[in-house]
């Protein structure tokens, strides 16, 4: 389990973090931009599980000390 800071500043609980990218619609030039995400599947203080997606340049900055692995 590690634990890290969201984008909110609470800190979260995670049994595994990842790197994923999601195609964003471009407004402008109308084509698929790829963004990167860290999906986390977070354990709330009850045991509860779910799963969140922070974009990677924040959760970066929040959190310098994680390594993540792009696959």
């Amino acid at each position: 389990m590690k634990k890290f800071i969201d984008i909110n500043g609470k800190e979260r609980t995670a049994e595994k973090l990842k790197i994923i990218t999601h195609k964003v619609k471009d407004a402008v030039n109308d084509e698929d931009i790829p963004v990167k995400f860290v999906e986390a599947h977070i354990v709330g203080r009850t045991g509860r599980k779910w799963v969140e997606w922070y974009p990677l340049k924040k959760f970066k900055k929040l959190n310098p000390n994680i390594k993540l692995r792009e696959k």
